[in-house]
């Protein structure tokens, strides 16, 4: 579910190609920048009602990062 969520926002805001996006797939080579991070962070803690600390944003490097901080906080 927030695979499906995170897959969307990356291709709809970010301009991702969706045949790109897998849970390996590395947010460098999605050209997602830190404060692009810092922007997906803050857009999935107010789609899931979570908190995400700024330092664990920064560690953030494959998109399995992203959805496993999510997933550990619902």
């Amino acid at each position: 579910m927030v695979f499906k969520y995170l897959k969307s926002l990356l291709v709809e805001q970010y301009a991702c190609e969706e045949e790109d996006i897998e849970l390996t797939s590395s947010l460098y080579d999605l050209n997602i920048t830190d404060e692009d991070k810092a922007d997906i962070a803050f857009n999935l803690t107010e789609h899931y009602g979570i908190e995400i600390p700024d330092e664990l944003i920064a560690e953030f490097e494959t998109v399995e990062d992203v959805v496993a901080s999510v997933e550990d906080r619902l």
